[in-house]
């Protein structure tokens, strides 16, 4: 759940700029216009609760998709139930009517916005919302103005609300639009909008750079959620862990200039991520020559998808060495690789000012020492017997007999299955 902060400005968010504009600006005026005797009116009650209803559950639940359009409609359709009692000239009243538009139309927005990550794209629905949401205002402020009579010699049809139908209301629309008062009116709104639009733009802009440079150092799949704000805090859960090392690096590095390994390691790990996101690895952090990724197990895909992603690494290596050589680099050949599944810390660690989103725990540690063990087992690939029998038939193949192996920190051995074909 989100902060009550956060929560606060998300419902309010919902509320005024998102599907709920007009809803409220109907109500507003009703209430300012007839004061205590709003409270009167059953159908303005039950409609101004159902509003407040539906976009609370929306964001308790963070409520996405078609559900959300529907949701969107609850509180119009609460409202139609109670006053459909009056008749057909209530179903046509212009009032109701914009009331279904806009939250329709609002809705439909949100859900086309949903799922699109092209900053175009977010531009262009945000300003459809603002021009929406200023048109909402316009229109229920027409609206009203129609109701009560807008001049001495203008419209006063609605002295009965029930018989403001949208054809007698739209008829009224040429005489309000050339009103001085509310041609000032509409300039403003559309001035309004416009610097709304452009400063909304700017903080696209300004989000989306910020987005660039973070997801340049957090892995993509964690950034957007570092940064709603709603990656959780600490949490225990299952999870694949694989510690990648370079053989023979320490060696490499004292006999090359310090820029030519900077560059080599910045072609190895291009290769990593290009493999880890294909297997929708996270990549927790690059350590000097080594790199640990992580997945959150789901049904054993978690331990599937790990070891796939370490055959695939270890089958890209002489890709990397020929990349490498091209572009007259160190070349490496080889690595090693651990993989250990178990229950974990996942989340913020760290002070307010300086943070990581890490995992830590025993099956981290059994990972590691996994990836050190694969040079004295003489193999590439090392994993652990929860690992092992998580993987498919097919896999499992893949791996030798079950051995014992002692790493530092624990008291018993572990057991562990080496990659068959050791090179």
């Amino acid at each position: 759940m989100l902060p009550k902060k956060d929560f606060l400005l998300a419902f309010l968010n919902e509320l005024f700029f998102r599907s709920g504009a007009f809803s409220i600006y109907y109500l507003s005026m009703s209430l300012f216009q007839g004061g205590w005797s709003f409270f009167r009116n059953t159908g303005h009650v039950f409609f101004l609760i159902a509003t407040i209803a539906q976009f609370l559950f929306i964001v308790r639940y963070r409520i996405q998709g078609i559900q959300r359009v529907l949701i969107t409609l609850f509180a119009p359709t609460i409202y139609t139930i109670i006053e459909i009692s009056e008749g057909w000239d209530f179903v046509l009243n212009a009032g109701h009517i914009f009331i279904w538009f806009f939250a329709l139309t609002a809705s439909l927005v949100v859900l086309f916005e949903e799922g699109k990550n092209s900053e175009w794209h977010e531009k262009l629905c945000g300003s459809i919302l603002i021009i929406l949401n200023v048109s909402a205002f316009m229109f229920s402020y027409f609206y009203e103005e129609v109701k009560i009579g807008f001049s001495e010699n203008g419209v006063s049809i609605a002295t009965n609300p029930l018989t403001l139908r949208i054809d007698t209301v739209f008829s009224a629309l040429p005489q309000f639009i050339t009103d001085p008062s509310h041609i000032y009116l509409l300039f403003g709104s559309i001035v309004m909008a416009f610097a709304i639009i452009m400063e909304k733009n700017l903080l696209i802009n300004l989000k989306n750079k910020i987005k660039t440079i973070f997801g340049s150092y957090v892995d993509d799949s964690l950034s957007d959620l570092i940064l709603e704000g709603s990656a959780s805090v600490s949490e225990r859960t299952q999870i694949a862990v694989l510690f990648a090392d370079v053989r023979g690096f320490t060696t490499l590095s004292e006999h090359h200039d310090a820029q030519q390994v900077m560059d080599m390691l910045n072609v190895y790990y291009q290769h990593w991520f290009d493999v880890s996101r294909k297997h929708n690895g996270i990549i927790d952090k690059y350590i000097g020559d080594g790199i640990m990724l992580w997945w959150r197990l789901d049904a054993g895909h978690g331990a599937a998808e790990a070891t796939q992603c370490a055959l695939e690494m270890l089958a890209r290596v002489p890709t990397i060495t020929q990349d490498l050589h091209t572009k007259g680099l160190p070349c490496i050949q080889k690595i090693g690789i651990g993989i250990s599944v178990g229950e974990a810390i996942v989340g913020n660690i760290g002070h307010d000012r300086r943070r990581d989103y890490t995992c830590i725990g025993d099956t981290v540690n059994t990972a590691s020492r996994l990836e050190s063990a694969s040079k004295e087992l003489k193999t590439d690939l090392v994993i652990d017997s929860t690992t092992y029998n998580l993987l498919s038939a097919d896999l499992k193949n893949l791996f030798s007999e079950e051995k014992t192996v002692f790493v530092k920190g624990r008291e018993q051995g572990v057991p562990v299955y080496c990659l068959r074909n050791i090179s």
